[in-house]
């Protein structure tokens, strides 16, 4: 792959078990519930409010640390999400049926026994 990519040389180092550090791929992500976890925002296909924004959604693991990757991507997936927020509020400004008033309540009383203050 790296070398059809363009990549004249490509160095490979096996490491066995022992050496494993940086777990990564172990969630799918793709536009398919069927075939994938993830949607490609990292948002999970079947818990609408879970994103997923560590390196479980690599394809693999590089040859470095991924800290940097998984900062990026997760700056990436919020400004997805505040753009969605923003949206969200645009189409709730841009309703044209009255919205019902929410009437004042009362706040809750505390069920615990409340003492008297002490003496100074």
């Amino acid at each position: 792959m790296m070398k059809r990519a363009g990549y004249p040389f490509v160095f490979v180092e096996r490491m066995g078990i022992a050496t494993n550090s940086h777990q990564c791929g172990t969630l799918r992500f793709g536009a398919d519930p069927k075939t994938s976890v993830l949607d490609p925002y990292c948002r999970a296909h079947d818990v609408e409010n879970l994103y997923i924004v560590d390196s479980a959604f690599f394809p693999s693991s590089a040859a470095m640390n991924p800290a940097l990757t998984i900062a990026a991507q997760a700056l990436r997936v919020a400004e997805h999400l505040r753009g969605a927020e923003l949206m969200s509020r645009l189409e709730l400004m841009s309703r044209t049926e009255p919205i019902e008033p929410i009437e004042p309540t009362e706040p809750p009383q505390p069920t615990w026994p409340i003492l008297p203050p002490s003496p100074g």
